[in-house]
């Protein structure tokens, strides 16, 4: 039964095995088609590259009822083969939208307030903003304008 088995050269027919790799073609290329089309609208609604942004908060400061935030922009091309820039949308502490002040610290770090300025790969900038300070333990979140939030505790 065995010899029967192998002896036997009968396969699929070529017109059935042409019409199989034309459908197994057809449907990768609807695959790859659908991600291109959705990986594109992500970079044309400037959403694509916030997955790149590395946002370093480096201090917060409270102070005369303002609230001194220094940031760091690590998205540079050494960590990740790219300059990413971007830009801060505001500022939240306790779910509190911080209200821009935007006045020099004194320090050697640029101040800028938030929406005003690009914050260039490797680039530290200092924002300020008024906030009534309560004692006791805050979050911070920052939120730049692609959609992207980083939080952090502080003690005030």
């Amino acid at each position: 039964m065995t010899k029967r088995l192998f002896r036997s050269h009968k396969g699929v027919s070529t017109v059935i095995s042409t019409i199989l790799m034309i459908m197994v073609a057809m449907i990768g290329m609807s695959i790859l088609f659908g991600y291109v089309v959705f990986y594109t609208n992500d970079y044309k609604a400037n959403t694509g590259s916030r997955v790149l942004e590395q946002l370093v908060i480096e201090d917060v400061c409270v102070k005369d009822n303002k609230i001194y935030v220094w940031i760091y922009n690590a998205g540079t091309r050494e960590n990740l083969g790219t300059d990413v820039n971007f830009k801060v949308s505001t500022l939240y502490v306790d779910g509190a939208w911080v209200a821009n002040v935007g006045s020099d610290a004194g320090d050697n770090y640029e101040t800028v307030k938030f929406d005003e300025k690009i914050v260039r790969a490797g680039q530290h900038v200092l924002f300020v903003g008024a906030w009534l300070s309560t004692p006791g333990e805050h979050y911070l979140k920052v939120v730049t304008v692609r959609g992207s939030s980083f939080e952090v505790l502080f003690t005030s």
